[in-house]
């Protein structure tokens, strides 16, 4: 069953890990330096919502990869959830050196 978010809805948390899955045993993607993280929102008529996310981890320097999320509370934004249909979401991380990952994999919910 797909996670269902009511039209305008506030506080939902969107997160992720991004892996490197081109091995036979995927593995954290070093996040040590990477420049920026975002939630990339793909909105029902295809527009695309690029969101600057934060890290989380243990590991002060995220060469373990880490949580990266992107919250829709800020009081002062309308919600990012203001069209109905399926939505998808994925992760991407831009790094000093100019490489760009974006996961291939996206979370699909809905907005009713």
């Amino acid at each position: 069953m797909a996670t269902v978010y009511a039209m305008g809805q506030k506080g939902v948390l969107f997160k992720g890990r991004l892996r490197d899955v081109s091995t036979s045993s995927p593995e954290e993607v070093s996040l040590a330096n990477a420049d920026a993280v975002y939630v990339i929102f793909h909105r029902p008529d295809g527009t695309i919502i690029p969101k600057l996310a934060e890290t989380f981890d243990d590991d002060a320097d995220l060469s373990n990869g880490a949580d990266i999320d992107w919250a829709d509370d800020d009081p002062d934004e309308p919600s990012i959830l203001d069209m109905r249909g399926a939505w998808e979401y994925t992760i991407s991380v831009h790094f000093i050196s100019g490489k760009y990952i974006e996961s291939p994999y996206r979370d699909v919910f809905w907005v009713q």
